[in-house]
């Protein structure tokens, strides 16, 4: 199957070395358009063709990849519109919905999936959500699934879910970063060098994340063995509590899913 890239930015062009890169689409089975030299220069060095327009990139694949920005996708869609009849067409571009795209193309001769992957996708330890109720055929979502599970975890949730799956693990990226963050802040006031306080924040939540994915134990689980009685972690999460640090968590989700719908 010949998968084109309609944008080749950071995630546009991550995916495509990505896949590339883990035996899950071969380089002369891509294709890619970009307006940048940035996004031309690395879809050439990930071995992809290079296409003058998205009709063109289009005409060549079975299968379009939409990882343009939010701003650029109507236009990306209108260039594409006729090649992409009778095609798939997979959408990365976050708060663009099955209704927007519907109204760009024909809804009966293109097919369409709806994908949200996350920015650990760079580095092959990403999530990508797709949305339920696709009009891709079995064989076609069987690829996609072929091609992103090679760079992360793939959930398929119903698609008003999608701005939940956004909130969480495609915000989440940031929120666990300032985590990360504070953490080694943390460090560097007990009198850690700093460099030695982000090593140590970052592969902290590494580990945990590992820890909690590998066992499927119950982050309260977790939290209460790591907790001795009167120890220096209860310390620590009692100042948690106190800084209402869950409530925070809990409302940035809301309020970045809140934001998603309202993107729509």
């Amino acid at each position: 199957m010949k998968i084109g890239f309609i944008g080749v930015g950071n995630m546009g062009g991550a995916l495509l070395e990505g896949f590339i890169a883990h035996g899950a689409l071969q380089a002369g089975d891509a294709g890619a358009v970009s307006r940048g030299d940035a996004g031309r220069r690395r879809a050439e060095k990930a071995g992809a063709a290079l296409f003058a327009d998205g009709g063109a990139l289009a005409g060549f694949a079975d299968m379009a990849i939409l990882a343009v920005k939010p701003q650029d996708a109507r236009a990306a869609l209108d260039e594409a519109r006729d090649a992409l009849r009778g095609k798939a067409l997979l959408s990365i571009v976050a708060g663009l919905g099955r209704e927007a795209i519907a109204a760009r193309l024909d809804a009966r001769e293109t097919r369409v999936l709806i994908a949200l992957p996350n920015a650990p996708a760079l580095v092959g330890e990403g999530v990508v959500g797709f949305a339920r109720g696709t009009t891709f055929t079995v064989e076609e979502a069987a690829a996609a699934e072929k091609l992103f599970g090679a760079v992360a975890t793939v959930e398929w949730v119903d698609e008003k879910l999608m701005g939940a799956l956004s909130a969480l693990s495609g915000s989440g990226p940031a929120f666990a970063a300032i985590f990360a963050e504070s953490l080694a802040d943390g460090g560097v006031a007990c009198g850690l060098p700093r460099a030695l306080a982000s090593r140590l924040a970052a592969r902290t939540l590494i580990g945990t994340g590992a820890l909690l994915s590998r066992t499927g134990v119950h982050p309260g689980a977790l939290k209460d063995a790591v907790s001795s009685p009167g120890g220096t972690t209860i310390e620590g999460v009692a100042a948690l509590e106190e800084g209402a640090f869950r409530g925070a968590v809990m409302d940035a989700v809301r309020r970045a899913a809140d934001k998603f719908t309202r993107l729509l």
